[in-house]
């Protein structure tokens, strides 16, 4: 089991996808930021959703003052809209 800790200086900053055009059964990739706002260095998880279902998480480390992209490549094998979301958890110091 994780355990988180509070801090709040740690935010989601820009999400987006790498292509608006999403051809089915072609690879997407899925990008974040996490921004650190001068908080002591942290481990993060962010969590990739579509359709309110978990595709995959990716951890990366963000020090104090520091952001970093983080980014998951997908591939969606239905036509049709997908609403995908982006989740992060501080889940220790560094």
């Amino acid at each position: 089991m994780v355990e988180s800790f509070d801090d709040d200086a740690v935010s989601l900053g820009s999400c987006g996808v790498s292509d608006d055009d999403i051809v089915e059964g072609e690879s997407v990739t899925l990008e974040a930021t996490v921004s650190n706002d001068n908080g002591p260095g942290a481990v993060v998880l962010v969590g990739f959703y579509a359709n309110g279902s978990l595709l995959d998480t990716v951890e990366v480390d963000v020090s104090g003052g520091g952001s970093e992209g983080v980014e998951l490549d997908v591939v969606f094998d239905d036509p049709g809209e997908v609403d995908v979301t982006v989740a992060f958890e501080s889940v220790s110091e560094l």
